[in-house]
């Protein structure tokens, strides 16, 4: 099936660099790396829509003063994406370079960060995600951009003269919980006026590196927990669904109802029959609520077809009330 492509051309440039600058060869032709970042999907060629995804690309360089230090790997640049015009990769020295096409939700302040803030580092694995500002964000029942971390790293070496024309696929490294609670009115015997749910120890950091294996490398989980709240219409009988994505981790928190004056409390740690349930990269995971009783929920899994970067439909966007 044809890829179909998002181009997409250069809107800021972000230099970081050394205090060590090597000497130029001069005798070497310089090369050239044309991108497009695709999806598997139809023939269709598209744009992806800037006002929720942002796209940025850090270029490490394996730099002749630096291959004595395995842990450093130098970043030459990071580039913001914006869609109008082909990218290019101009004037490279001939040499190994490491490619991470990251894809976040856009107008996130903070999002893109390193291991120590505001350093600026020219080492591209101190380059990380904060993923603890889209996990702030879904706190806004109103957030409608989504939750969504995408990334395709890729390793080319570049020859004196050469032009690299390259069509990239990012993968989804983030999963889904979907907590379905039913009807409400099915479910409890009087009037649901709140439910929060409560996400403790998730992790929050994740490096743009992945090893050379497209392993996801992240922070331990956080202690600070993250709540979520709603509040389903009663008197209707229309199913509840609350709708969160995170990171991939064992799930543990809890969920509070609140009926009058009374709070009902079920734990997401063993929530069948005291087994793990886990968020899985890529992957739904969905709770069904099945009333009052001893192992109140129901846990299931999905994956997801055509599963790239642009590929959507009304159900994966994050916070949802159906």
């Amino acid at each position: 099936m044809s890829p179909k492509t998002f181009i997409f051309g250069i809107c800021l440039s972000v230099l970081t660099a050394c205090s060590q600058e090597e000497v130029p060869d001069l005798s070497a032709e310089p090369a050239t790396a044309v991108f497009g970042i695709s999806t598997r999907g139809s023939n269709t060629t598209v744009q992806p829509d800037a006002t929720t995804q942002q796209v940025r690309l850090y270029v490490g360089e394996h730099k002749p003063e630096h291959l004595n230090d395995k842990n450093h790997l130098h970043l030459r640049q990071a580039y913001d994406l914006e869609t109008g015009a082909s990218f290019h990769l101009d004037n490279l020295p001939p040499r190994r370079y490491k490619l991470a096409f990251i894809c976040v939700p856009a107008n996130l302040q903070g999002i893109f960060s390193e291991e120590k803030p505001g350093e600026n580092s020219c080492d591209f694995n101190q380059q990380l995600i904060d993923y603890g500002t889209v996990l702030t964000a879904q706190q806004n029942p109103d957030y409608a951009t989504g939750g969504h971390l995408y990334r395709k790293v890729i390793n080319r070496w570049l020859k004196s003269g050469e032009t690299l024309t390259e069509d990239v696929t990012l993968n989804r490294l983030n999963g889904q919980l979907i907590i379905d609670m039913g009807i409400p009115e099915d479910q409890f015997e009087h009037k649901v006026t709140e439910i929060e749910v409560i996400i403790e120890q998730t992790p929050t950091l994740i490096r743009i590196a992945d090893n050379d294996k497209d392993e996801l490398i992240m922070s331990a989980p956080t202690n600070k927990a993250f709540t979520y709240t709603s509040v389903p219409e009663w008197g209707v009988r229309k199913p509840h669904r609350i709708i969160l994505n995170l990171l991939p981790s064992e799930l543990k928190g809890k969920i509070v109802v609140t009926t009058g004056s009374n709070l009902k409390t079920y734990s997401l740690q063993g929530v069948y029959g005291g087994g793990t349930v886990l968020i899985k990269q890529n992957t739904r995971t969905t709770l069904e609520f099945n009333g009052l009783h001893k192992d109140c929920f129901t846990v299931k899994y999905a994956g997801f077809e055509n599963s790239q970067i642009g590929v959507d439909d009304d159900e994966w966007d994050g916070w949802q009330e159906q």
